[in-house]
């Protein structure tokens, strides 16, 4: 039981959520990229579940500044447990409501399977959901340009 409480604490002290900076993007996509001020790009690191999702959602719900798009990385997250799926979803639908589109990138498979098999993706919406980080970053350029007019 210790050894389960003790791996547990550990485990809690190991997610990381912090916001994604345009240097850092372009250092790890190899070329410039510059992003909208209306697009905020957040990353998570390690794994989402119930004991250490209140760093996340501690995050998330701090962001000060309104963006129309968030785009939330998940390449470093291992595994979502069902009780990082639930609360997750309501900290998306609280982000909706303030007028945020949610989008998520990188999601690895075995966490899109669990995340089908709830009702996550009618929370997030069908299109929100992007295998790579550049096709999130273009779909919320391009439903930007649309809003904005352009």
């Amino acid at each position: 039981m210790l050894a389960i409480l003790f791996f547990m604490r550990r485990m809690v002290g190991t997610i990381d959520v912090h916001e994604v900076s345009c240097a850092e993007l372009s250092e790890e996509i190899k070329h410039e990229i510059t992003i909208h001020p209306d697009i905020m790009v957040y990353s998570v690191e390690g794994p989402l579940f119930f004991g250490a999702i209140s760093s996340f959602e501690r995050v998330l719900n701090c962001i000060h500044k309104d963006p129309k798009f968030l785009i939330i990385r998940f390449n470093q997250v291992p595994f979502v447990d069902l009780t990082g799926i639930r609360i997750l979803s309501s900290i998306i639908g609280e982000l909706q409501r303030r007028g945020i589109v949610v989008l998520l990138s990188e999601v690895k498979y075995d966490i899109r399977v669990e995340m089908y098999k709830t009702d996550f993706l009618d929370v997030l919406g069908h299109h929100h959901m992007w295998r790579k980080f550049e096709s999130a970053l273009h779909k919320a350029e391009r439903d930007l340009r649309k809003t904005n007019g352009n």
